[in-house]
């Protein structure tokens, strides 16, 4: 959490590129949604008036409704009016930087190298074995949901899971409760 904390802290948003990679950054860790989810956030999934945004379904997942926090509404409004390449004509909400012919960020590895920059440049290292993809805010996001007691089912929603046991993976990243639910091993007298 510090390490996301800092990497939000360490993005300069007063130029468009920064205003961009920080609405990203912030959704990811926000809601625990895919990098695909983000990179195809279309415009109309914004419902302002309702205070929702919705990321579509991703890898035969559902959809996921959530309530748009003000600090998350507040970046991609900062993004829209004034870092987003204007009369685009594009549906998607992020888009490259690209000033004659700005596109979607429509392959992975756009966002995974953003992430990348970013961590880099705010002198972030991650433990080995742990993603510089948009996956480990996914992971940073379950864990956080799960150390705060949610519900497992709640989890499972927010994570856009329809099936429960894909939700179980995340159970290993709380080791305080695994402890007490593993049960004593008996001892053997020879």
């Amino acid at each position: 959490e510090q390490d996301i904390e800092r990497l939000l802290g360490s993005i300069d948003c007063s130029e468009a590129v920064g205003k961009r990679d920080y609405a990203m950054v912030l959704l990811l860790s926000t809601y625990g949604v895919r990098g695909v989810q983000v990179r195809r956030l279309k415009l109309e999934d914004i419902r302002w008036n309702d205070d929702q945004i919705i990321f579509q379904p991703a890898k035969g997942g559902k959809r996921v409704i959530q309530h748009l926090t003000a600090s998350a509404g507040n970046s991609l409004l900062d993004y829209l009016r004034n870092g987003r390449p204007k009369a685009t004509g594009r549906a998607e909400v992020f888009l490259s930087c690209e000033r004659r012919s700005p596109r979607p960020l429509s392959d992975p590895r756009e966002l995974s190298a953003v992430i990348r920059r970013r961590l880099k440049s705010a002198g972030i290292e991650l433990p080995e074995g742990v993603s510089y993809g948009s996956h480990s805010f996914r992971h940073a996001f379950a864990k956080r949901m799960i150390s705060s007691s949610e519900p497992f089912k709640h989890v499972a929603d927010m994570l856009g899971h329809k099936i429960l046991n894909s939700t179980m993976i995340y159970t290993k990243i709380d080791l305080p409760r695994l402890r007490q639910a593993a049960l004593e091993w008996p001892e053997v007298q020879s």
